[in-house]
């Protein structure tokens, strides 16, 4: 995976996030509630969860790329022996 690849993805990833929480909104905005705006919820909800964890590996990869970029750099491997 390089960096634009988790860069362009996060964004996009973002982006579905506060869409997925403006229908949310909307939603709880409502007094009542037809049995497809329940299930349409509901999937949103899931996909929101799964969003949220896509994004939580994207970024541990961003940042073990990182950490992995600034070792080779200093002259230290991954796991904190100089080379």
């Amino acid at each position: 995976m390089n960096v634009n690849y988790i860069s362009d993805r996060l964004t996009s990833l973002r982006q579905e996030i506060r869409e997925l929480r403006g229908l949310s909104a909307r939603y709880r905005s409502q007094t009542e509630h037809t049995q497809a705006d329940q299930s349409a919820y509901e999937l949103q909800q899931l996909r929101l969860l799964h969003l949220k964890h896509e994004l939580c590996d994207l970024l541990k990869h961003s940042f073990r790329m990182r950490a992995e970029s600034d070792s080779q750099n200093s002259g230290v491997n991954p796991e904190g022996k100089t080379a």
